[in-house]
């Protein structure tokens, strides 16, 4: 299958239900808190998986990523992907905890054999790697995640309206 980026989008986008639902907390395996849920959009034809990383020692150093998984039975690859400041920006910064980014596939890569997630966007849109699940879990569209994530659903209500996310 030929992806166009409006296809990618689309698939981030459209509403999502949890199928395999993740643990209620995460799970410590070599340094990293780990978590996991796998996901089917509402109208049933896809279905994608989420990962939650975040390193044990450096705690803003995460990732929470969406992988469409083909139904054709081609390989996962990777849709989006919410980072912490780690890891080296090309051409941006020299220093390794330079800022919080957003990856977002892109076709022209996918397409061209190349990793999907290779550009890479500054974001405010988050801070901490709570406000970067919240983030995740509202722009992917996953319907009733307050269902497994109780804890960040009350904080939503400290400081700031859904309007406002």
């Amino acid at each position: 299958m030929v992806y166009t980026q409006a296809y990618l989008e689309q698939l981030i986008t459209c509403a999502k239900e949890v199928l395999g639902a993740p643990r209620k907390d995460m799970v410590l395996v070599h340094g990293s808190w780990r978590n996991d849920m796998e996901l089917q959009a509402l109208e049933g034809r896809h279905r994608f998986h989420v990962f939650m990383r975040r390193n044990d020692d450096f705690t803003d150093e995460f990732s929470i990523g969406l992988e469409f998984l083909p139904a054709d039975g081609t390989p996962r690859f990777a849709l989006m992907r919410c980072n912490g400041p780690h890891g080296h920006v090309a051409g941006v910064a020299d220093h390794p905890h330079y800022d919080f980014r957003i990856h977002k596939a892109d076709a022209f890569l996918l397409e061209s054999g190349e990793s999907p997630l290779r550009k890479q966007e500054h974001t405010e849109a988050y801070g901490s790697y709570e406000q970067a699940l919240r983030y995740f879990l509202t722009t992917v569209n996953i319907q009733l995640w307050e269902r497994y994530f109780p804890r960040l659903a009350r904080q939503l209500g400290l400081f700031e309206t859904r309007e406002e996310m």
